[in-house]
């Protein structure tokens, strides 16, 4: 069982974020010039992901574009891109780490490590989002997905153990036909990495995010962790974690209605991305001016939006529970 100083920080963390402003995690358009500027430093994924630091602390409204592009001219740096991106602008790391698995579908689980480890605070809201773009996107293709929302809920627990609760509860509920094996993943995960999320309390918010019997995902939980059921059943109970359960499962919805809004945001940009290459590409060929095109200009520090779904994609919500 959770202490009452884990669960009372847990609950904490969820109602002080719900008291502050909402702030807009945006994928503005980009400058031909901008890609210009990746596809020179794409050589290698430290001077690609210097290149984008610099390029995002410039025009931080453009974090998820100039990651897109990044992935795009070197996808074998899709985690250092993404990292770089998310450490200069965290308030995108949702959209940005979308962006980067959008463009580099392959690459799911360790962008995800990559920018939760960047930004711990959004480990569940950064599951979430690459969920939905890495599955987006073996829809778009017409093949499987290569990655497992088990895999990536994994992958942001490992990177972050104290998100262990937030993270099994909205990627089940974002996933909820997968809802035994995420928290399965996530509970094997938290036991290695020292979170204090105990296994039956993963069981319990799965399935109450996901809306599957709770017998069942504690039966594969069980299985998992070699722990017995009744034991595991038992690490849920009392009034102390009901509280906390009802806490986590109501946080989750809100949770995951931001990251999808994230993952749409991250198309918007992957597309802003291929067509400022393109024209990049085109001026290098006649000679023309880059910076002609529009787009954000390299030194503009508020830039505008260019589709409703960015509006819609907000700030990552701390998410240290477990």
């Amino acid at each position: 069982m959770m202490s009452k100083f884990a669960a009372v920080t847990a609950l904490t963390g969820g109602l002080l974020f719900g008291a502050c402003g909402i702030a807009f995690a945006q994928s503005a358009a980009i400058t031909p010039s901008m890609a210009a500027t990746l596809d020179a430093a794409k050589a290698t994924p430290e001077g690609l992901a210097a290149a984008v630091r610099t390029l995002v602390l410039a025009n931080p409204g453009a974090a998820a574009t100039i990651a897109a592009a990044a992935a795009k001219a070197n996808p074998t740096a899709a985690a250092q891109v993404a990292s770089a991106a998310a450490t200069a602008a965290p308030d995108s790391a949702s959209t940005i780490a979308a962006s980067v698995v959008t463009a580099v579908p392959a690459s799911a689980e360790t962008v995800t490590s990559s920018v939760v480890t960047a930004v711990p605070a959004a480990a569940a809201q950064v599951a979430v989002s690459v969920t939905t773009a890495s599955q987006k996107s073996a829809t778009a293709t017409g093949t499987a997905s290569t990655t497992s929302p088990a895999a990536i809920a994994a992958a942001a627990t490992r990177a972050s153990p104290n998100s262990a609760l937030a993270i099994a509860a909205s990627v089940s509920r974002a996933n909820p036909q997968a809802a035994s094996q995420i928290a399965s993943s996530v509970a094997v995960q938290a036991a290695a990495s020292g979170s204090t999320a105990t296994p039956g309390l993963i069981a319990a918010v799965s399935a109450r995010s996901a809306g599957v019997s709770q017998n069942d995902v504690i039966q594969a939980v069980s299985s998992a962790t070699n722990i017995f059921v009744a034991n595991v059943a038992t690490q849920s109970a009392g009034a102390a974690n009901g509280l906390l359960i009802n806490q986590i499962v109501n946080q989750s919805n809100a949770t995951v209605q931001t990251a999808q809004n994230d993952a749409e945001a991250a198309s918007t940009a992957n597309q802003q991305a291929e067509t400022s290459a393109e024209v990049a590409a085109n001026n290098q060929q006649t000679g023309g001016d880059a910076g002609e095109t529009g787009g954000v200009d390299d030194t503009t520090t508020e830039p505008t939006q260019d589709s409703e779904s960015q509006n819609n994609a907000s700030q990552n919500q701390p998410q240290n529970q477990g």
